[in-house]
């Protein structure tokens, strides 16, 4: 294709046959007009979005109930079921995880790096939080917010400065503490790992861990095939390098080399960095199978906000090494404007929404997907029933 912007996005279905995204405007604009909704092809922006939706439903918007543009929280009625949802999802998790407070517990625990000099910068100050088995949590926070200093106090890599780590009920800096095995169970995947990447051949490469567990070569070939099966690598490239592969075949090898380490827990932080869509959106498909087939903990470190709502059940976000808020994605992404101030975002369906609002159409703003979002707007049209 070639084109201007507008020429080529309108061509919604043969961009997503190619694995391509199209602005999210534009994906909302596409749905709409599967609802039934006439709008023109090539929407590309918000405001272009909400002008056109009038001008085709002129009878849904209410000019008197039109206001400011201003990203915030859904109506009243709305966030109360949404959190009184969170509350009760809490509780279930601590009732299901009361036994011996099983998981990872951070008790206010500080982290300094270069203490005691000229370059002493601290990077944690006194974080506590628990991180209870079977989550799948998103980890957000502006760049040198403390995300990576937390994800390597998790599994022992880094020793905090003050306060301590407990894992299943035991302090991770005890003496004698086995914390070779924690890091076993306790997997953490780098951003670019296929970085770490360097034996001769794939399979090679995934053994790699559970031979350091000092496990017989029988069981490290079979844990590697059942690690690459999972990433799906087939069998055609356990002999091949590593480095010959794709960008996001190397990728989920050295995901598969943590996953033969058969962890409970699983960080990863910005596994889908530099890759392109289609390989995001199979690293994250991968990763939501994990946690939702086999029941692994998921800490998932990025910077898209759109990727964290689709995904994660519960939103941590760092700021000035600490966490300045814990919830579900719904009530985090509530708070736009405090996340604006620490240089974060909403996803992008929220402002759409926001301008679509401020128009004078009585929609909901916490919604979380494209889907969610043009079903919201069907449903203030008057073209779908309200699912809520």
């Amino acid at each position: 294709m070639q084109g201007t912007p507008r020429e080529v996005f309108s061509r919604v279905e043969e961009l997503k046959a190619m694995k391509l995204d199209v602005p999210e405007a534009t994906m909302v604009s596409w749905l709409l007009q599967r609802g039934g909704i006439l709008l023109p092809d090539g929407v590309l922006t918000k405001d272009e979005l909400a002008e056109h939706l009038q001008e085709a439903c002129p009878a849904a918007f209410d000019a008197e109930q039109a206001k400011p543009a201003q990203a915030g929280p859904a109506p009243q009625e709305v966030t109360e079921q949404r959190r009184s949802a969170s509350v009760c999802a809490n509780e279930k998790d601590e009732a299901s995880n009361a036994d011996a407070g099983s998981g990872i517990e951070i008790r206010n625990v500080s982290y300094i790096y270069n203490e005691g000099s000229a370059m002493e910068s601290r990077a944690l100050d006194g974080l506590s939080t628990r991180i209870p088995h079977g989550q799948f949590i998103g980890l957000i926070g502006h760049t040198g917010s403390g995300k990576s200093t937390f994800v390597q106090l998790l599994n022992g890599l880094l020793k905090p400065s003050a306060g301590s780590v407990w894992y299943d009920g035991q302090d991770i800096w005890a003496d004698g503490y086995p914390r070779r095995q924690l890091r076993a169970e306790v997997g953490l995947v780098f951003q670019y790992p296929e970085h770490q990447l360097f034996e001769a051949d794939v399979l090679t490469d995934v053994k790699f861990g559970p031979k350091n567990l000092g496990l017989p070569d029988e069981e490290q070939t079979a844990r590697a095939v059942e690690a690459l099966r999972q990433v799906e690598i087939g069998e055609q490239y356990y002999k091949a390098s590593p480095f010959e592969l794709s960008g996001g075949q190397k990728r989920r090898v050295a995901i598969a080399g943590v996953l033969a380490m058969r962890p409970k827990i699983m960080i990863l932080d910005e596994p889908t960095a530099g890759l392109d869509p289609m390989g995001r959106d199979e690293i994250l498909g991968m990763i939501s199978r994990m946690h939702r087939e086999r029941g692994m903990t998921i800490v998932l470190v990025s910077h898209s906000m759109d990727d964290v709502a689709r995904y994660v059940q519960r939103i941590m976000v760092m700021n000035a090494g600490n966490l300045l808020m814990d919830g579900a994605p719904h009530d985090i992404f509530a708070h736009v404007r405090e996340l604006e101030d620490i240089g974060l975002a909403a996803p992008q369906v929220t402002y759409i929404l926001d301008k679509i609002r401020a128009r004078g159409l009585p929609v909901r703003t916490d919604c979380l997907t494209v889907e969610e979002t043009a079903e919201e707007i069907l449903r203030a049209v008057g073209r779908t029933k309200n699912r809520d």
